[in-house]
């Protein structure tokens, strides 16, 4: 974000749906990960990996949102960590980073009747296509209790 009232995402799909999350709570993305299952975690863990050194708790972001069925996708959004467990969300496909300013922004529409709102923190509107933004702190704490 350079300028007050415009802001900048990361988009990519999961499922049927675009989400996006501010660019500056991104640490980076990922391809290609080996992930290894976790017994007794939460269905919505779809594993650990060992990114650079450090052991990352990945989400399965279609799961987590009650979408049915598992992510298709090999694609891993980073989010910032602060102390404690890095999160990665596993996507279907990156998009693109893209400017949004203020008017763009809406709430997360009350019809969506087959996910989960309590991981999204608003909603975006680009052209006709709308992004649903991801709440990255509350992914965090999903990442550190979800392993059992």
């Amino acid at each position: 974000m350079s300028q007050k009232g415009i802001h900048q995402f990361l988009t990519w799909t999961a499922g049927a749906y675009s989400f996006g999350v501010p660019v500056d709570q991104c640490r980076e993305l990922t391809r290609g990960l080996r992930i290894t299952a976790v017994p007794l975690a939460e269905k919505h863990i779809a594993g650990i990996a060992n990114l650079r050194g450090e052991i990352v708790t990945i989400l399965d972001f279609n799961l987590l949102l009650g979408m049915g069925s598992p992510t298709t996708g090999r694609a891993v959004v980073r989010t910032r960590s602060g102390t404690g467990n890095t999160t990665c969300i596993l996507a279907d496909k990156i998009h693109e980073i893209v400017t949004v300013t203020d008017s763009d922004f809406h709430e997360v529409p009350s019809n969506l009747s087959n996910i989960k709102l309590e991981y999204l923190a608003g909603a975006f509107r680009i052209a006709d296509k709308l992004h649903l933004i991801v709440d990255a702190q509350k992914l965090r704490g999903v990442a550190r209790h979800g392993i059992g």
